[in-house]
């Protein structure tokens, strides 16, 4: 009778722990992700801004700096600012699109 009710504080308790570590493993996992998401915009936005740079400083591409002009770097990095030379050198402007 006493042996029972030990292991089962014993089982009680380890559980207890593994809940804790799992809880725990799982946040880590999903702070990581976070993170590295974080980080990959952040490059993204960074890289965009170079490039824009490059463009306006090289090529002698002139962008405003607008709003949607930023954003659009902001949300799509090199991508975005592709299309917006594109767009210039087509004739268009970012803004008649946005």
């Amino acid at each position: 009778m006493v042996l029972s009710s030990i292991l089962n504080s014993f089982a009680s308790v380890g559980f207890t722990v593994l809940g804790i570590a799992l809880l725990i493993f799982v946040v880590l996992k999903i702070g990581g992700l976070i993170t590295k998401l974080i980080v990959g915009f952040i490059m993204n936005v960074l890289l965009g801004l170079i490039l824009l740079y490059i463009a306006n400083s090289v090529m002698g591409i002139t962008f405003s700096y607008s709003v949607p002009e930023l954003v659009s770097i902001a949300l799509f990095g090199l991508p975005g600012v592709g299309t917006m030379i594109l767009l210039k050198l087509g004739g268009v402007s970012a803004l008649a699109i946005l």
